[in-house]
């Protein structure tokens, strides 16, 4: 059975959790507690070890699986969600009632990398990517592959910033020259290929893309 660690709140009286527990099809191996107390009677029995630190508790207990049965107004969307992205980064799927998220499948890659992402629009991503491309470069030797809306159908390599006249040819003919792998070339002076995705879900994944997502390792 998959190593489960619970979210329960005072907001549920400690039985009905404790059955719950039993219940559901995980071997639930320790809770942690997100607040509330309009149920809570003292000395309240969960059937598990119950953790008052999130972070602590993925870190103690290892679970393969978080399972979350709290809820409003203990846990409001904001709130839920960096419970969710917590887990996420550290490589575990989160759970609930109706929902679930998986944390996104990478590539392996022998290079030391770096990922941006972002879920929305406007949020700096091709900002900060040149950014960092700009210092690391200072140092390293830097490839930005950028995985855009309005990429190119296939992979496009530009090894230099591209001119006023490259970005106009390009536009005539077609093109979308404002593509994130052009902004990054002209503004961070590195080389970097161009690609395509679509779509975008609440963990980082997208629902297509032309080139696959590369693990993330220490620079």
């Amino acid at each position: 059975m998959t190593r489960t660690l619970a979210v329960v709140d005072g907001e549920h009286y400690a039985p009905v959790v404790r059955d719950a527990l039993a219940e559901l099809p995980y071997e639930f191996v320790a809770a942690y507690f997100a607040g509330g107390s309009e149920k809570v009677v003292g000395d309240d029995d969960y059937g598990v070890p119950v953790a008052a630190d999130f972070e602590r508790a993925l870190a103690e207990w290892n679970p393969e699986l978080v399972f979350d049965l709290s809820g409003e107004p203990v846990l409001e969307p904001a709130e839920r969600l960096r419970l969710v992205s917590t887990a996420l980064a550290l490589g575990v799927a989160y759970a609930g009632a109706d929902f679930r998220f998986d944390p996104p499948t990478l590539e392996p890659f022998s290079r030391p990398s770096l990922a941006v992402i972002g879920t929305g629009k406007r949020v700096g991503k091709t900002a900060v990517t040149g950014h960092v491309a700009r210092v690391l470069s200072q140092q390293r030797k830097v490839v930005v592959v950028a995985m855009g809306r309005g990429g190119p159908p296939e992979p496009q390599v530009i090894e230099s910033p591209p001119s006023v006249e490259d970005l106009v040819s390009l536009s005539r003919a077609g093109g979308h020259a404002a593509s994130d792998y052009l902004e990054t070339a002209a503004l961070a002076g590195v080389p970097t290929v161009g690609c395509r995705r679509c779509g975008s879900g609440m963990a980082g994944a997208v629902a297509t893309s032309r080139t696959p997502s590369t693990t993330t390792t220490p620079l």
